[in-house]
């Protein structure tokens, strides 16, 4: 597999490991939200942050697992060809030339 491919793994391996991240989240919201989970006195968190954590990271790891091929191309980009390697640009200076030595 080339560098591109694993880095492709790579992203989509965050974007699961964030997925299921998200999950953990909506478990603890639900938690919190029905009181299952006991109260720690201090705790000044409510169940809204927990469920905005968990959508926040839906959304990041949804964008990762589908998203990793086109951050594979911006970061693995094909090396651009140098401009006296085409032979059409080859011809069209020649033709200047010759116009150029025949004026």
């Amino acid at each position: 597999m080339k560098a591109a491919e694993w880095f492709i793994v790579g992203v989509r391996l965050i974007g699961v490991w964030l997925l299921v991240q998200a999950a953990i989240y909506v478990m603890t919201f639900v938690d919190v939200f029905f009181e299952m989970a006991p109260q720690v006195q201090g705790d000044m968190r409510s169940s809204s942050v927990y469920l905005f954590h968990a959508f926040a990271q839906a959304i990041l790891s949804v964008c990762l697992l589908f998203g990793a091929p086109r951050l594979a191309k911006f970061f693995f980009r094909e090396p651009e060809k140098p401009r006296y390697a085409d032979d059409e640009d080859d011809e069209l200076i020649r033709s200047v030339r010759r116009d150029d030595l025949s004026t």
